[in-house]
């Protein structure tokens, strides 16, 4: 047989088909019908006591048939359980009628109805290749049928069937091996395929090990990308401290329990003084150094439940839930100051910061996270005005300056257009001569409701603000206008000095937005001279604006340094500078006969400055003894109410009529 053939994995694919189950269950079933008429004959031969007619063959046959419909349903449900209703309904309609036809074995025309019903049951059958069983019993039900009708000897019929079951049993044999070798090729391909992928199976495990360990790579990553994320998102870069949004929740979440205990929280807004300082002289990286220290030393040395943040460049803000009393308000003040006042070594460089801390209370000053900000921040910058390295509560006070500058700052926005800020001018004069020989053009603003406004008010909400360069445009072109109308001669010693703020040298058209105009009103260079502050002067050095100072003295304009003592420069650093007047304090100049101190150092500022080829001025000259003190020492030029306060450009032109004297 074909089945020892083959190897053993593909034998045993064939010798578990259902056309073998097939085979077996036809041989069966009719196998099953001779050894009951075998026994039937048996029972007549050997003398039986009962007497062996049609009728008994009849019944032995009834039972075969009984016994064949069960096994016929039995099996085909197990072969193909989705058409098992289907062989059921057939095989019910098949032996009802073969009862019938049975018992009434002389009407040819039931005979005639089963032998038509069973070849059309069998055409509808070819169509489905799996009931070769019913193929081949159909047409030998027939055939029983047939000899049962023609022949009335039972052993002729057996001896028939006999020769007809071997004839279907070899034209079974014959189909089932024909039906093999036609599906072999076909599922020994399926076989080869398996086993190619039986082969792979290495190749696919270590191709799904790969998979999954890549999932596992990515799924780490994604959980890293997640947490830097978050930190990105609620921590400082830098110190690791929580951030603005962290900190806006965490306040959130402590003014809720604060509100629910009702108990007082503080909020410290603390900036450090001079911190840019460190980062212009010693880099950003050491500045970057000594954020992270000062940061580490708060946490270090605050209680845990204090939370510290870190809501800009050198700007801290701690929260302090449950602060008790005022004196333990004021203590835990004073703590944070020396923690952030003890020295620091950074890369051999010991250096000393101090702080100005303001401080705002919940519920007192506010309810929310913005509004104890803002006041927190307004008590900041009183300490900052008044000297730094302190610290301040919020109070009625601040609040009301704080309302004062914000409508000031509305305001001064449109304090232009409707001509409120003006221009007024205070002569120079030449100490030696007598004679004016310049003027300070100094902005004021006359506002509708509050009335004058000095000038030390609404120039740091106009640099705040962004308006410093319209105001500073506005001097300008009002002191080309004056000189203009004073029509000096070109020999005539006369000039205007026009105060600067640090803000319009770093304006992109600094030097446009001063030469076009001058240029186009025909006018000198020497007739200008632009002043800055020491301290904001100090600032310019080796800076972009430091550049802008020194291209302006070389297209001919003079630069003066004003209020020169004030910025704690040594003298020697006047050399650095590019400067051609440096302008004495008037907080020097005004008790300048009376303060041996004020003395020397006016004497020492006049003669370096005779040194340098620098001229002199000494502001807020009031009385004629300290005119003849200076002009004793060598001052050459000085202004101040001795000689004219501000006054209006018609009452300089006035002034300045011939013969110019100052006496």
């Amino acid at each position: 047989m074909i089945f020892k053939a083959l190897p053993e994995r593909y034998s045993q694919h064939y010798k578990d088909t259902s056309l073998k189950e097939s085979f077996k269950f036809l041989c069966f079933g009719h196998i099953t019908i001779f050894m009951l008429a075998f026994f039937s004959l048996l029972f007549d031969y050997v003398g039986m006591p009962f007497e062996p007619n049609q009728e008994a063959y009849n019944v032995a046959y009834y039972i075969a048939l009984g016994f064949q419909v069960f096994l016929l349903i039995y099996l085909k449900k197990q072969f193909i359980p989705i058409k098992a209703m289907t062989w059921l309904a057939g095989a019910v309609i098949y032996y009802v009628i073969i009862t019938l036809t049975i018992l009434d074995i002389e009407n040819e025309n039931g005979v005639l109805a089963y032998g038509l019903l069973c070849i059309f049951m069998s055409i509808k059958m070819q169509f489905n290749e799996m009931d070769v069983l019913t193929i081949l019993v159909a047409p030998l039900i027939v055939v029983n049928i047939a000899l049962f009708y023609l022949y009335e000897e039972p052993t002729t019929i057996y001896l028939v069937e006999i020769i007809l079951i071997t004839m279907m049993a070899v034209i079974l044999a014959i189909t089932s091996e024909r039906y093999r070798r036609k599906n072999f090729l076909n599922w020994l391909q399926l076989q080869e395929t398996i086993g190619l992928l039986e082969a792979n199976k290495q190749e696919l495990s270590d191709l799904n090990n790969s998979l999954e360990s890549r999932v596992i790579e990515r799924t780490q990553a994604l959980e890293e990308a997640q947490e830097q994320l978050y930190i990105d998102a609620n921590l400082d870069h830098l110190t690791r401290l929580p951030n603005r949004r962290r900190l806006t929740k965490v306040a959130e979440e402590i003014i809720q329990g604060a509100a629910s205990a009702g108990e007082q929280v503080a909020f410290f807004f603390i900036d450090l003084d001079r911190f840019k300082e460190i980062n212009d002289t010693l880099g950003h990286k050491l500045g970057d150094e000594l954020l992270c220290e000062i940061a580490d030393r708060l946490v270090a040395h605050l209680a845990d439940t204090d939370v510290v943040a870190r809501v800009s460049g050198d700007e801290f803000i701690i929260i302090v839930p449950s602060v008790g009393s005022q004196p333990l308000l004021v203590e835990k003040a004073k703590f944070i100051q020396n923690k952030i006042s003890d020295c620091v070594l950074i890369a051999g460089n010991e250096i000393y910061m101090s702080a100005s801390i303001g401080i705002s209370l919940y519920p007192d000053h506010g309810k929310s996270l913005d509004g104890l900000q803002k006041r927190a921040d307004a008590a900041m910058y009183e300490v900052k005005n008044s000297g730094k390295n302190n610290f301040c509560i919020f109070d009625k006070a601040i609040e009301e300056k704080v309302e004062r500058a914000a409508r000031l700052e509305r305001d001064l926005r449109g304090a232009l257009d409707r001509n409120e800020l003006y221009v007024v001018y205070q002569p120079k004069v030449h100490l030696a001569t007598q004679k004016y020989c310049g003027a300070e053009a100094l902005i004021r603003w006359e506002h509708p409701d509050l009335g004058f406004i000095s000038p030390i008010e609404f120039i740091p909400l106009a640099e705040e603000a962004g308006l410093i360069d319209r105001i500073g445009d506005y001097v300008l072109l009002d002191s080309i206008e004056m000189l203009k109308v004073l029509n000096f001669k070109k020999d005539e010693p006369f000039s205007i000095a026009i105060n600067m703020s640090p803000l319009q040298l770093e304006r992109e058209n600094c030097l446009d937005s001063i030469n076009r105009p001058i240029l186009h009103s025909g006018l000198s260079a020497s007739r200008f001279e632009f002043e800055l502050t020491e301290s904001a002067m100090l600032k310019t050095n080796e800076t972009h604006s430091f550049e802008i100072l020194k291209t302006l003295r070389r297209q001919g304009y003079r630069i003066n340094i004003d209020d020169f003592g004030t910025g704690y420069s040594s003298l020697s650093y006047l050399q650095m500078l590019p400067v051609d007047v440096v302008k004495i304090d008037q907080s020097f100049v005004r008790d300048l006969t009376e303060k041996a101190a004020n003395k020397v150092i006016v004497e020492s500022v006049i003669k370096i400055a005779a040194t340098m080829d620098l001229t002199v001025v000494a502001e807020g000259v009031e009385t004629k003894e300290i005119c003849d003190y200076l002009t004793s020492l060598g001052c050459e030029l000085a202004q101040g109410y001795f000689f004219s306060k501000p006054i209006s450009s018609k009452e300089l032109k006035e002034l300045l009529s011939p013969p110019h004297g100052a006496g």
